[in-house]
């Protein structure tokens, strides 16, 4: 999972050290369209799901209709792997604005 989406190891070792479950983490896309292309052959319908104040996107898969890993709630989490996750997201998004700007 960390390397197909991007998800650094210092994240990986919280999520597994803090014995996050997978059902605390979800896919969501930003409408049910979106989602129904994920959904595929399977029988349940996309459903509309309220985050909290603490939910973290994890990922993001690039595509055009953008789906997201999401954590529900951050709470059990170390305060400093959060900001270090903050910062580590920001660097990416600044060395690709850099990336792009020296493309002609």
């Amino acid at each position: 999972m960390g390397n197909e989406l991007d998800i650094p190891d210092f994240l990986l070792d919280e999520l597994q050290q803090k014995q996050i479950r997978a059902s605390d983490i979800i896919w969501l896309c930003r409408t049910r369209n979106h989602a129904r292309r994920y959904n595929g052959e399977c029988r349940g319908q996309p459903y509309k799901e309220d985050l909290g104040p603490n939910a973290l996107i994890l990922a993001t898969d690039h595509e055009p209709e953008i789906g997201y890993l999401v954590l529900k709630d951050t709470s059990q989490l170390n305060p400093k792997v959060i900001q270090q996750y903050a910062l580590f997201r920001l660097e990416q998004l600044l060395a690709n604005r850099t990336r792009k700007r020296t493309r002609f």
